[in-house]
């Protein structure tokens, strides 16, 4: 069992570091604390060692349309910069700017972002994005973004009160099953 920790934990390092399946595997020899410290102190470095930057981005993006966003985001920023600066960004403007990118972009995005940052835009995206950008996934076998995924929403259900009231359900409002 530790061994595939092992695996999983130098998988998420290959996928931070967009390196490719196997690339880091001589890291496998090292302790699961010790990879995971590593994962910890490299996500800190690739997320906040530009924050200045990123939050600078984000506040730009605010000025622009949709539309435009949108383009410039999915022509020109591409995945990885996108995802480092959506944590970065107001959660309603970024969920609102990520239910229009075209869902393979999403999930390229969702692949590369922090998961602590991940976790209150997911929180707030409609369920139906959800599911399309978790298929998506799970086309590509990204097991190690869709886990996350799949513990948040792969199971909702819709509380009745939410239904009766007739207001628009978000994943927010929603009963997550681990």
């Amino acid at each position: 069992m530790s061994r595939l920790v092992v695996r999983a934990e130098r998988l998420k390092l290959e996928t931070l570091l967009e390196r490719g399946d196997g690339e880091l595997a001589y890291l496998e020899s090292m302790s699961l604390d010790t990879l995971a410290t590593l994962r910890d102190q490299i996500t800190t470095v690739l997320f906040e060692g530009h924050a200045s930057l990123f939050e600078r981005l984000a506040g730009a993006g605010g000025i622009m349309p949709m539309k435009i966003r949108v383009i410039i985001a999915e022509k020109a920023l591409g995945a990885t910069l996108c995802a480092r600066v959506a944590g970065y960004t107001p959660v309603d403007r970024a969920v609102a700017m990520a239910e229009k990118l075209h869902v393979p972009f999403m999930a390229d995005v969702a692949i590369r972002m922090d998961p602590h940052r991940a976790k209150p835009l997911l929180e707030r995206f409609s369920v139906s994005h959800i599911k399309a950008v978790a298929h998506e996934l799970a086309r590509r076998e990204a097991v190690i973004t869709l886990g996350p995924v799949r513990g948040r929403v792969a199971r909702v259900r819709y509380r009745n009160r939410h239904e009766r009231d007739g207001r628009r359900c978000r994943a927010a409002q929603c009963v997550f099953r681990q």
